[in-house]
């Protein structure tokens, strides 16, 4: 596990998009909203320092609807777009 802080933007729901890069203390975060402010970037904008814990990512397909998958892949295979997009996501 690896522990990162970032600056993070708050839309008005309270809700955080990470938008510096990682820094390995908190201190380092603080410091680039400081650097956002001098700059005269992000006015108005509200922050708060985010503190994330990388953990390895392990697929888990319990309770997934698996025949929904296949419809869904065999629709991309077949050229028919897929609502979402045809991109992979």
């Amino acid at each position: 596990m690896q522990v990162q802080y970032w600056l993070a933007q708050l839309d008005q729901h309270g809700n955080a998009t990470l938008v510096d890069g990682a820094h390995s203390t908190e201190q380092g975060a603080h410091r680039a909203l400081y650097l956002f402010q001098a700059l005269g970037l992000g006015k108005g904008d509200s922050y708060a320092v985010a503190r994330v814990e990388l953990i390895k990512a392990v697929p888990d397909g319990r309770d997934v609807n698996h025949d929904a998958v296949g419809i869904i892949n065999r629709a991309r295979a077949a050229g028919i777009p897929v609502q979402g997009g045809d991109d992979g996501r």
